[in-house]
């Protein structure tokens, strides 16, 4: 500041002419060199006339006696200064309307008007006078006496510069005062040499020597000579001691010091001004002793200056409100040090205190905490868009990527990110950081389209770390992978390997975990085996995948022959993870089978299907049990596994294997006609399925063969239309041309789908495409159609491939939901969840479930769900089903459960569960016992210091705290959390602001709205 920052003042008693506001404003309050000079009052009274005396009296011979007399007083009281001279005066005036005399005696009476302070009447009065009718002196002593008049009433502008100008020509007091004025505006304007000039032609002059002397220590000031103007006053003190208070010469004398680096005697000078003669202080040295006191560290004593100078324009407010912003952290005040420097950040605030502001408010922001709803964030985007060559930039792109990197709100972080106007690597390594995390969760919402975009979006740069190019390539693989597209996974899959070792290493085995699942299901058994292979070895995995990959290991080596390898994968896999190997188990039990161990064969399958009844694997091994019979040559026993598998498991596709196997068993067998009804029957059953269609094919080739075309004609109308007897070909080219067209997502599809399905109605393959066609309309936002199509689809579901049937089911839910269908929203969701053999999906399935039990009140089916999910599948990421369940119990009045149940997740308050687990909680305790509401205050109060990154649960919490207080009857501490929340929550589409207004009518007795 010692190098920048310029004396502010005005010239002159304040001058604020606009010849001088177009400079810099570089004049001293020389409050004193007019005052003294222009503000002359007189004593006396004035005698010889009657104050009774009335006009008209000019028309009487004695009229201009009277009136000459009366003149001749006035000026006489005026001359000598008498108390009466103003009365006799300003009567003269009144009563005397036309006289050569009028001009002079204005003059004389605006004088007085000026003594008295009353500068408007003055004012007045003097732009009344005729000038001309005024001698030489009068009218330089008019000139000069108007401009001050215009002066103090804040007019004049432009006029004021040649008023005095003309004034100083004339070689008279009057003019010699006028001569001040110009001076002290030439100085103003940096015209230092002129001002030199005058006043040293005013130097002798006995009257003016003082206000000349102050004006050349202010020359000296302003010619940078600061040392020489601190020796100049004090000169002026020790030879004029009347003078060590003159204000004009402390202003000259605190500017002085403080450019000099002397705070201490800076603060002493501008202290007595300021106390002295307040009137005159202005916003700029208040300023200035501010910054003396700071620099001084005297920081409590700094602020009430600072606050004076903020009231000031331009420059002035700006800086202050940074000096202030400083004094007040200082102080520890860090809510009001943010409010002073939001005006110091203001656009029109000058470049340099700008940057300071903004740099240490956000430095008080962060060190503090005091920052809510993205403020600290804001101010350091605006800092790195203003000033992209700070000295502080690199301190800003630290705060930014340290929020990028801990915020959960990623959607925010983005569009945080991309209002910056130049990035660097690490904002680019935050952006791609929050982009794959935006793309896992449109992947776990099933929006691949949007997935897709984040992570094409975190992959387009190359100067980004390698680790999260990693984490982007995985989770691209991960997109691909949940749309079936195992081949396209193998790209980024492969790349993520090929990184350096530093950045794969967190996640190597699961990449070649996957990579091998992609490579398996290209049929590509030897590349997959060797990453399998690689996957089974990393012992930081945990026993579930390791287990897997001991399976999928174990299935490359079973395609490409190896058996005994195969085996040892599958016993392996078994001996990791007992309770979750029922895929082994059932590979294993094959691999018997090949080896023509039958009976082992059969011993494993009736193993799995005691140890796993609810497994989707137990339908594989319930037919298999009847592969193997008949393969042993035991039909009885294998009439009796298929029977049982078709009725047990009559909805899942080996069930309707089942079929087919019995009724080829019973052809072969010689029971042609329980054959041919067995395939009615499925075709009857199951139109759409595949296992219908061959069925159909079968029975026109065994009808065909034993003659009983009858028989056919009959099966076929009982099927209702579902199955004809001519374009099989046909039709199953169509599909397949169908489905490469969709899968290009063609634009002239979706009328051939229609068409297709209006011709052949049911099969698989319509099936298939109806579920096309629900996609398509689901993707475009087509959502009645969609609805109406996978409803149709969810009827029959589990006709459709396995893989189809959870995306049906999803998407089915969504719409339901969003169409309020809360019972079959609830109905779909809990079918997926029986049905889906992935437990993340499960999972998911439940935790909707139990939401639409919920809303419907159903508590009881609410804690079923839950509780039937949790001992499925276990704890992990089963946080949402224990708030569910808590949430559940609690609106059947069960306390000591729902408490339970909130405590298993209460530290888990970066997730939205925890911290509505936490509300939850604290809010059933502070019904409790006093001791119980002490340790809800207590919990609420540690949940609101560390924060979470979920801000309704976070408002949620400050109105349980302030419900406590209040109830404890500290209803002003639970007023000021409830006024706090309400200024600062961001007003968001969420209940927050109602609940606030609910508290605060409840205090003031307003009934609830």
């Amino acid at each position: 500041m010692k190098q920048n920052t310029p004396l502010w003042a005005t010239a002159l008693l304040m001058l604020s002419t606009a010849a001088v506001q177009a400079q810099e404003e570089r004049s001293l309050h020389w409050h004193e060199q007019l005052q003294n000079q222009t503000l002359l009052a007189h004593s006396g009274a004035i005698r010889g006339y009657n104050p009774r005396l009335t006009a008209p009296f000019m028309a009487q011979p004695q009229g201009a006696v009277l009136a000459d007399l009366l003149a001749r007083n006035a000026h006489e009281n005026y001359r000598l200064g008498h108390t009466l001279a103003a009365e006799t005066i300003h009567y003269f005036l009144t009563k005397v309307p036309v006289d050569e005399r009028r001009p002079i005696l204005s003059l004389e009476r605006a004088a007085l008007y000026m003594a008295e302070g009353d500068f408007h009447r003055a004012r007045n009065l003097l732009e009344k006078v005729d000038e001309s009718a005024l001698s030489r002196a009068e009218r330089t002593e008019w000139q000069v006496r108007t401009a001050y008049a215009l002066l103090r009433t804040n007019r004049g502008g432009e006029q004021l510069g040649p008023l005095f100008a003309e004034a100083a020509q004339a070689n008279n007091r009057w003019g010699r005062i006028a001569k001040l004025y110009v001076a002290s505006s030439k100085m103003a304007k940096g015209d230092l040499q002129a001002a030199e000039a005058i006043y040293r032609s005013l130097s002798g002059d006995r009257e003016l020597a003082p206000e000349t002397r102050i004006g050349m220590a202010a020359l000296s000031y302003y010619s940078g000579d600061y040392a020489k103007a601190v020796a100049e006053v004090g000169e002026i003190e020790r030879v004029e001691p009347r003078l060590a208070s003159n204000p004009s010469l402390l202003q000259v004398a605190g500017n002085a010091y403080y450019r000099l680096g002397d705070a201490p005697n800076a603060s002493k000078y501008l202290e007595r001004f300021i106390e002295d003669s307040p009137e005159f202080a202005s916003p700029e040295d208040f300023l200035l002793l501010g910054a003396a006191y700071m620099e001084q560290q005297r920081y409590n004593e700094a602020i009430e200056p600072l606050k004076q100078a903020t009231q000031g324009k331009g420059a002035t407010g700006y800086a202050a409100s940074l000096y202030l912003g400083r004094a007040l952290r200082d102080q520890g005040n860090y809510p009001q040090a943010i409010v002073a420097y939001e005006r110091a950040v203001e656009e029109s605030a000058p470049t340099q205190v700008r940057e300071a502001a903004m740099y240490e408010m956000a430095l008080v922001m962060r060190s503090s905490g005091q920052s809510n709803f993205g403020q600290d964030v804001r101010i350091a985007e605006r800092f790195l868009n203003t000033f992209p060559t700070s000295k502080h930039r690199p301190t800003m792109e630290k705060f930014l990527t340290e929020f990028y990197l801990s915020n959960t709100d990623y959607a925010t972080s983005l569009v945080s990110i991309r209002r910056l106007k130049k990035t660097t690597p690490a904002i680019d390594e935050a952006r791609q950081y929050v982009l794959n995390h935006l793309a896992l969760d449109a992947l776990s919402q099933g929006k691949f389209s949007q997935a897709t975009r984040y992570i094409e979006d975190a992959l387009d740069k190359q100067a980004v770390s390698s680790l999260y190019k990693g984490e982007s390539l995985l989770i691209q693989a991960d997109i691909l992978r949940a749309q079936g597209d195992y081949a396209g996974s193998i790209r980024p899959l492969t790349a993520y390997l090929a990184l350096p070792e530093s950045a794969r290493r967190p996640n190597q085995s699961e990449a070649q975990y996957y990579l091998g699942y992609a490579l398996f299901n290209g049929g590509r058994y030897a590349e997959a085996k060797g990453y399998f292979a690689s996957s089974v070895h990393d012992s930081k995995q945990g026993a579930l995948r390791q287990s897997d990959a001991y399976t999928r290991l174990g299935d490359c080596q079973y395609a490409t022959n190896a058996l005994d390898a195969a085996f040892a994968s599958y016993e392996r896999a078994i001996s990791l993870a007992p309770s979750q190997s029922s895929d082994a188990l059932l590979r294993l039990a094959e691999i018997n089978g090949l080896r023509k161990q039958y009976s082992r064969q059969i011993a494993l399958l009736d193993r799995l299907i005691t140890s796993f009844p609810d497994s989707p694997a137990a339908a594989q091994a319930s037919y298999q049990k009847g592969r193997a019979y008949l393969l042993q040559g035991n039909n009885d026993a294998a009439e009796k596994a298929f029977v049982a598998t078709a009725s047990q498991y009559s909805q899942s596709e080996e069930g309707r294997l089942a079929l087919l196997q019995l009724a080829l068993l019973y052809y072969n067998t010689q029971r042609v006609e329980k054959s041919l009804d067995t395939y009615t029957q499925l075709m009857h059953r199951y139109p759409k399925s595949a296992e219908a269609a061959t069925a159909f094919t079968h029975l026109k080739s065994i009808c065909i063969e034993e003659g009983r075309t009858d028989y056919l004609q009959g099966a076929v109308q009982k099927t209702g239309g579902a199955f004809s007897l001519s374009e099989s070909e046909s039709r199953e080219l169509e599909f397949k041309a169908l489905e490469r067209e969709y899968k290009r997502r063609s634009q002239e599809v979706e009328p051939k789908m229609e068409a297709f399905i209006a011709r052949y109605r049911v099969g698989s393959d319509v099936s298939t495409i109806q579920k096309y066609l629900a996609d398509l309309a689901f993707e475009r936002g087509d959502k009645d159609r969609a609805y109406t199509l996978y409803t149709t689809l969810a009827a029959e579901v589990r006709q459709l491939p396995r893989a189809a049937q959870s995306s049906v089911l999803q998407r089915l839910g969504a719409l339901q939901i969003e169409r309020d269908d809360k019972q079959a929203a609830y109905d779909t969701y809990h079918t997926l969840y029986t049905q889906s053999s992935d437990r993340s999906l499960r999972m998911q399935a439940a935790e909707k479930a139990a939401e639409m039990a919920l809303s419907m009140e159903k508590w009881k089916t609410a804690i079923a769900v839950t509780t039937d999910a949790l001992t499925a599948l276990g704890e992990e990421g089963a946080e949402w089903l224990h708030l569910l369940r808590g949430n559940a119990h609690s609106e059947l009045g069960e306390r000591a459960k729902a408490l339970a149940e909130y405590k298993t997740i209460l530290a888990k308050t970066d997730l939205s569960a925890g911290a509505e687990a936490t509300v939850h909680y604290a809010t059933l305790q502070a019904k409790g016992s006093s001791k119980e509401r002490q340790e809800a205050k207590q919990l609420l109060n540690k949940f609101i210091e560390k924060g979470t990154p979920h801000e309704y649960w976070l408002a949620r919490g400050i109105l349980a705290l302030a419900e406590i207080y209040r109830s404890e009857g500290d209803k002003v501490t639970a007023d000021q959390y409830v006024e706090s929340l309400k200024n600062n929550y961001p007003k968001r589409e969420d209940d927050i602001l109602e609940r606030i207004a609910r508290y605060q009518d409840q205090q003031t007795g307003t009934p609830k709205r």
